[in-house]
């Protein structure tokens, strides 16, 4: 089963001209390469993809003021702020971390990656209808453990020695002694090869016959008291 969040489209100005988005002196909306005279004519604008999430030390978000601010150690989170999830700005990156095995020894690394991004088919869609302002999106599982964490156990500090995915979906830790747990586990926006999330657009709710019967059956004393309950069905099958 898919795991979707509900997150907002925002459309921002922005001072890059190598914007994903454009706007014409028109008022429309294109995504294409802008160059030359046009440049100066034509608003760049970038698409960021938010959510309510919690935003923690090192995520982007959006504040009140629509400014672009990344989270500090001293943050805390206001209820209009909105953590980005996915961007058109190739400049907003995270850090990420790397563990490797050299010469037998687990080392970490630090390095920085850019935010996931909207795919090309969505920004050119967004472009065709002049705006989305929400969709949902796929999230996945992945482990908040990694080889070589410290892992308590029972009361009992442990190295992690495998970390691994069973057939029934769920992560698992195992120690040098192949004992093996579960593996607590974060949601993240999913993502393509492509560094892309997963959108898809929001379906309304389709309601059968008898649901809508039911309905307005037990809402009925907020109906003009003079309706009469085979009025009100006689209504709902037109």
């Amino acid at each position: 089963m898919k795991m979707k969040k509900r997150a907002k489209v925002h459309l921002l100005p922005t001072d890059k001209t190598d914007g994903t988005l454009w706007k014409t002196t028109s008022g429309q909306l294109i995504h294409t390469h802008v160059s030359g005279e046009y440049k100066e004519k034509y608003q760049p604008f970038s698409l960021y993809i938010t959510t309510d999430d919690e935003i923690k030390e090192g995520d982007w978000f959006i504040a009140i003021d629509s400014s672009i601010q990344i989270a500090k150690s001293n943050y805390e989170q206001l209820p209009n702020d909105k953590k980005i999830i996915a961007t058109t700005d190739p400049e907003l990156v995270v850090k990420a971390v790397d563990i490797r095995e050299v010469q037998g020894q687990m080392m970490e690394g630090h390095y920085h990656k850019e935010l996931p991004k909207p795919s090309k088919e969505f920004i050119e869609e967004y472009c065709r209808v002049g705006g989305i302002d929400e969709v949902d999106v796929e999230y996945e599982e992945v482990p908040s453990l990694s080889k070589g964490d410290s892992y308590d156990i029972g009361g009992e500090v442990r190295i992690i020695e495998y970390v691994w995915k069973a057939t029934n979906g769920k992560w698992y830790v195992s120690t040098a002694n192949n004992h093996s747990w579960s593996c607590p586990f974060i949601l993240v926006p999913k993502v393509n090869s492509h560094n892309e999330i997963i959108i898809h657009s929001i379906e309304e709710k389709m309601y059968s016959e008898s649901e809508l019967i039911q309905f307005v059956l037990d809402n009925r004393f907020n109906i003009d008291s003079g309706t009469t309950r085979q009025e009100i069905i006689n209504l709902i099958k037109q």
